[in-house]
């Protein structure tokens, strides 16, 4: 599904799963997923901002993890994930003033 989008960075959790569920597509687009603990929003959000302001990038995260991200991606809405839900597909399309635009998709 996402092969075609032009995805040039991929960031996974700490965890097996996530970093299962990217492994995939990371293969097939010839990139390493870098692992940033879940804990640590605020360094991968600013990470991404600076090393990957450029780029589209894919993260593979969880249902705790992810509705404080599109938070700190500047989200205006907030976005209720329940833990048994592993079809979600978000993306965040910066804006130059003002918040993102966040779609909700899923897969």
């Amino acid at each position: 599904m996402l092969k075609d989008v032009r995805i040039t960075a991929i960031y996974t959790s700490e965890f097996q799963r996530t970093k299962k569920t990217a492994e995939p597509l990371a293969r097939t687009l010839k990139i390493s997923p870098v692992s940033i603990p879940i804990a640590d929003r605020e360094g991968l959000v600013k990470r991404i901002r600076t090393d990957n302001r450029e780029d589209v990038v894919l993260i593979v995260g969880h249902s705790q993890s992810l509705t404080g991200l599109l938070k700190s991606f500047g989200s205006p809405d907030d976005v209720n994930i329940t833990a048994d839900e592993f079809d979600n597909l978000f993306i965040v399309v910066p804006a130059a003033n003002g918040p993102p635009t966040v779609l909700r998709l899923r897969y």
